[in-house]
């Protein structure tokens, strides 16, 4: 196979798609002649990549067999190539904000016009599936395959010393809770801080590694709230750093609920009743 992949969210903007497109870029060449066109630049340069990909697409597409794109704001581009080449075959990985994104014309020309035209959408979850069925999408073009990871990128031997280090304190007796990532709202960072945290025994230490456009309501939430000695915003961290805090500590936090009370009632019982050391 002849791959060309597009991605308009790469590295060095760090954030989920980002990473996964990179690693896509860097694994598929494994399994096919792969030619990548990335986007490096963020969302102030989508508005002259988006024209550009669609050409350099339609010129690329001659030598190519199959076009794969990183996320499906892509899409208007796989419509083209679509018009341009029906016989060549166009798949769209989606995320949830691909298809639940507030603006009518978004959902008019994205949604309900150029992604039904792919040969095939790439669901990064069920729920993620789900969604695009519920929008009318075929449910015959959409598959799951999850997110992966490559095991040997987090590999290391890291001791609770080596946190301490890191951190610059002793964490005697401490039950270290983390969470670390992209800080966005919808990730439930600045809302743990100011809901559950308070109610979690003294000993507990919550440590924020990453940086995103949430950073200043995370910031805010720790310097209002009665636990903000046990509070630490690292911001963005590399990745050795980021290994060794996974490597380390006791339990990994994140928001995936709709319904945040929801998530604070079974959350709270989940954290008390895991046989960690330490009063509780």
């Amino acid at each position: 196979m002849r791959l060309l992949f597009i991605s308009r969210a790469y590295p060095p903007i760090t954030g989920g798609i980002e990473n996964q497109n990179r690693d896509l870029a860097l694994f598929l060449p494994r399994f096919a002649e792969t030619q990548t066109l990335a986007n490096t630049h963020g969302k102030k340069a989508l508005p002259w990549f988006l024209p550009y990909a669609l050409l350099a697409a339609l010129f690329r597409m001659r030598h190519c067999d199959t076009l794969l794109l990183g996320d499906g704001v892509l899409g208007i581009v796989g419509w083209a190539v679509k018009l341009a080449y029906p016989k060549k075959k166009v798949a769209s990985v989606i995320h949830g904000l691909d298809l639940t994104f507030k603006s009518a014309f978004y959902q008019r020309f994205w949604v309900h016009f150029f992604l039904p035209r792919l040969d095939l959408l790439i669901a990064v979850s069920a729920a993620t599936r789900a969604t695009a069925l519920a929008k009318g999408l075929d449910p015959e073009k959409v598959i799951v395959i999850p997110n992966g990871i490559d095991p040997e990128s987090f590999t290391g031997s890291f001791s609770r010393a080596d946190l301490e280090n890191l951190l610059g304190i002793d964490l005697e007796g401490k039950i270290v809770l983390l969470t670390a990532g992209r800080l966005a709202r919808r990730k439930g960072v600045a809302w743990f801080i100011e809901q559950v945290l308070p109610g979690l025994p003294e000993n507990i230490l919550y440590i924020v590694a990453g940086d995103g456009p949430d950073r200043e309501s995370v910031a805010a939430a720790k310097k209002a709230s009665p636990a903000k000695e046990r509070i630490l915003l690292l911001g963005k961290v590399s990745d050795s750093d980021r290994n060794l805090l996974l490597g380390t500590a006791d339990i990994f936090v994140q928001q995936i609920s709709k319904y945040p009370a929801i998530w604070k009632d079974s959350g709270l019982q989940i954290l008390k009743r895991l046989p960690l050391a330490g009063p509780w």
